[in-house]
């Protein structure tokens, strides 16, 4: 496998066909080298349960929520060659669907204050005793998103996705005692966020902590929904490739030779400028009848007489 001067490897030879076992990378490659829509479409089967979950905790109109979810895969199909963790893209998703699924949630929240203006007195606003399941889920999200990827990250795969930590910390690279340390640390900060909010007391945190163990993704993702995505993104993909990322890529052994023709040069030139010269010049002497001195090194200027 060849290195990338600045980025990810660069793969050499075929790749292998796409499983449901292939690793997130390898489909994102897969996807984005060769349009392997089977690539894709199992990238929506295994996260789209997650994301899915996202979308119906933020938006409450289920249309509203199945378009927010077709969405975050399309903004994927046109991100899919820059992203540069692929491995971690599960993180990515979550994000990107909270982010669609909180502008979607705006834009209903205009359309609503439209329909009551246009109702007049005729609207009664809904009463609401305190805030129920759905809503503390759609806290809990919006105060993961704030917290740094490094303790967000295990809270999706963990409790989003539903994996065990040793099956998150194979899939992130991490020592399985990391992942533990992070995981924990993760609560602990979505904790200390929720009591700034008020929403924690003695009473109300363990309910949150029944919510977050709660897998968020536990429902299908209907099949019909899944269809209309993979169609949807098929069309993006033919009518605006993903674009790849461009930055300088070289094999592995031309950066090699690189970096020896520049230590190279850089040594020439240093030994260059600390040579002494072949003939070095003679000292200067002072034409007869200055002063009756003979021409000798100076270090600074004579006073006048």
């Amino acid at each position: 496998m060849a290195i990338a001067l600045l980025g990810r490897p660069v793969r050499r030879g075929p790749l292998r066909p796409a499983t449901e076992d292939t690793s997130d990378a390898d489909l994102i490659e897969q996807f984005v080298s060769r349009r392997d829509h089977l690539a894709f479409a199992i990238l929506v089967r295994r996260h789209g349960p997650m994301v899915f979950g996202v979308c119906r905790r933020v938006l409450r109109d289920p249309h509203d929520a199945e378009e927010a979810f077709q969405v975050t895969f399309l903004v994927l199909v046109r991100k899919a060659g820059t992203l540069r963790q692929p491995e971690r893209l599960a993180n990515w998703l979550y994000g990107v669907a909270n982010r669609v699924a909180r502008k979607a949630k705006l834009t209903a929240a205009r359309r609503e204050r439209h329909e009551r203006a246009v109702a007049g007195s005729s609207f009664t606003a809904p009463v609401t005793v305190g805030p129920d399941r759905a809503e503390l889920r759609a806290v809990l999200d919006e105060e993961m998103v704030a917290l740094p990827e490094k303790y967000r990250e295990p809270l999706v795969l963990c409790y989003l996705e539903g994996l065990t930590n040793e099956d998150a910390a194979r899939r992130l690279g991490w020592p399985p005692g990391s992942m533990s340390y992070r995981l924990a640390r993760g609560r602990e900060l979505l904790r200390r966020r929720l009591a700034r909010r008020g929403l924690v007391c003695l009473a109300l945190w363990p309910v949150f902590l029944q919510v977050l163990s709660e897998r968020a993704s536990a429902g299908e993702v209907p099949s019909e929904l899944i269809d209309t995505t993979l169609d949807r993104a098929k069309q993006e993909a033919d009518k605006s490739p993903p674009v790849r990322n461009t930055r300088p890529i070289l094999p592995w052994p031309v950066l090699m030779l690189v970096l020896v023709l520049g230590f190279g040069a850089a040594a020439v030139a240093g030994w260059a400028a600390h040579k002494p010269p072949e003939n070095p010049p003679t000292a200067a002497t002072t034409p007869a009848g200055t002063n009756g001195e003979s021409g000798g090194h100076c270090t600074g200027a004579h006073p006048a007489p």
